[in-house]
């Protein structure tokens, strides 16, 4: 069986098996985990035996100051080396030409999204960040975009402001029209991320000049996407999967 982790920058989500039939786990980054909460967690929730059913493990990260202590962990406890997301172990994904550093949740979404579904395709992040991954035909990553996730806009409103509160019941349709100031904040943030990934969809057919599938993922793609006005196929568990196929 393959052990998989994800360090995200809000939850640590880990599976154990393969993309067809996986446990999976998901604790909170909390800013002070340290090695015996990370294997408490992962034991309670995917068995004191886990460790030993790893035939394998893999990791993806975008919290550089938990990267080398949970590779740690996981060499450790599992006797075994620990193969890491990058440019060269990315599946199918081609993402050589890419600029920058591409973030590893990012790439192993779309590499999820290239095992269940042919390209082309923009892959949408609902996370932490609200991200954009454009995929052609050829497998290749094209680039992209990243804004404010929906719960990362409200929290920044709720710290910048002396009367908008804090918000987190977002689970309920918004009135485009909201009667208070708690509805004014649902329909900014669920209309307002729907409404710029129709933008941001319309843009990208414009300029790769061909119809492309819409994959959408992420914690907040159950709250943004019932509004969404564009076809879409809903991957709940992808960046999971992503990493089980690799």
């Amino acid at each position: 069986m393959n052990l998989a982790v994800n360090i995200g920058n809000t939850n640590i989500r880990a599976a154990l098996g393969d993309t067809d039939n996986y446990s999976q786990a998901v604790f909170y980054l909390s800013k002070d985990m340290g090695k015996e909460n990370f294997i408490h967690e992962i034991e309670r929730k995917l068995g004191n035996d886990v460790w030993a059913k790893a035939s394998r493990s893999i990791i993806a990260s975008v919290v550089p100051a938990y990267t080398n202590l949970v590779i740690e962990i996981l060499g450790q406890k599992t006797g075994k080396p620990v193969a890491r997301v990058d440019i060269n172990n990315c599946g199918k994904l081609d993402i050589s030409r890419y600029k920058g550093k591409l973030g590893e949740d990012r790439a192993v979404c779309c590499a999820g999204a290239m095992y269940k579904h042919k390209p082309p395709f923009v892959l949408i992040d609902f996370g932490t960040a609200t991200t954009f991954n454009v995929v052609n035909k050829d497998g290749i990553f094209m680039g992209g975009a990243i804004m404010a996730g929906l719960q990362t806009g409200l929290k920044a409103l709720a710290e910048s402001t002396a009367q908008l509160p804090a918000m987190s019941n977002m689970w309920e349709k918004p009135k485009v029209i909201g009667t208070d100031t708690m509805e004014n904040l649902l329909s900014g943030a669920i209309l307002g991320t729907a409404g710029a990934a129709e933008g941001f969809i319309d843009r990208i057919k414009a300029e790769i000049g061909e119809e492309i599938k819409v994959v959408a993922t992420g914690g907040h793609a159950p709250a943004v996407l019932p509004v969404c006005r564009f076809p879409y196929i809903h991957e709940p568990s992808l960046l999971l999967e992503g990493l089980l196929s690799l």
